[in-house]
């Protein structure tokens, strides 16, 4: 699944200070390239700029496979411009919208939809609440797992509220969120668009927490829980290093 970064500017030069290339290289490599166009940077420039940044980040790095990469990337800046978008805005309306719903998981994926077709409207104000994200990444972004029966329940649930629109073709997956708000103050404001689901959850008063390492949004299984899986790891994974050092 793609990610999606709200504010590019920001993102890009995070990048280049840790001297990274994210936990998706293709997408930083997109960011990369438009953040130095926005600079005014030409063709030549930008590529001799990105394969220097994947250099600092992977002093073995094979340049070779990332020729097709570079050149997509170069390419889609001149039709992409940067984003910045400090957060997508979630009204009370919205919001008392969604909790009419009964069912918690129903709540869950009109959240995400709504989430993802504010999103699309800041990037093409033309796309009328059509999200254009893949029904998978839809209920992963939820926080809904399941089988396909149980996800395609869930999702009537939402389209008998009337708050979605099915696509006329069978074989698509598009979606139309028919609750979008443009004008209001915001009720709630989404920075960060991974586990939106557990988000929303959270914005219910239920037991999640933001990881103070990452920001990831996970469930508090204690008090005393201050990192997500993967960010509790990495630091103990540091800690055992920093003893094995102390005592070699």
């Amino acid at each position: 699944m793609k990610e999606i970064i709200l504010n590019e500017k920001t993102y890009a030069e995070n990048l280049i200070e840790q001297y990274s290339l994210g936990k998706d290289e293709y997408v930083s490599i997109c960011i990369l390239a438009k953040y130095w166009r926005a600079l005014g940077m030409r063709k030549q420039q930008i590529r001799r700029r990105v394969e220097e940044h994947i250099l600092r980040s992977k002093p073995y790095a094979q340049m070779f496979r990332y020729t097709d990469m570079i050149d997509k990337a170069i390419d889609l800046s001149k039709k992409w411009p940067m984003l910045e978008i400090d957060f997508v805005n979630i009204t009370e309306a919205e919001l008392n919208r969604i909790a009419s719903l009964e069912q918690m998981q129903a709540r869950q994926l009109a959240f995400t939809m709504l989430c993802l077709a504010k999103y699309r409207n800041a990037v093409n104000p033309k796309s009328d609440g059509w999200i254009g994200t893949p029904q998978a990444d839809v209920y992963k972004l939820a926080n809904i797992f399941g089988s396909f029966d149980k996800r395609a329940e869930i999702q009537r649930m939402v389209y008998d509220a009337g708050m979605i629109e099915w696509p006329r073709r069978a074989d698509s997956e598009n979606v139309k969120v028919q609750i979008c708000e443009f004008a209001g103050d915001p009720a709630l404001k989404i920075r960060d668009f991974r586990n939106l689901g557990y988000q929303y959850r959270q914005f219910c008063g239920e037991p999640y927490f933001s990881c103070i390492e990452c920001g990831l949004v996970v469930r508090k299984n204690s008090n005393r829980m201050k990192y997500c899986h993967d960010c509790a790891t990495e630091i103990n994974r540091q800690k055992a290093r920093e003893r094995w050092f102390q005592l070699a």
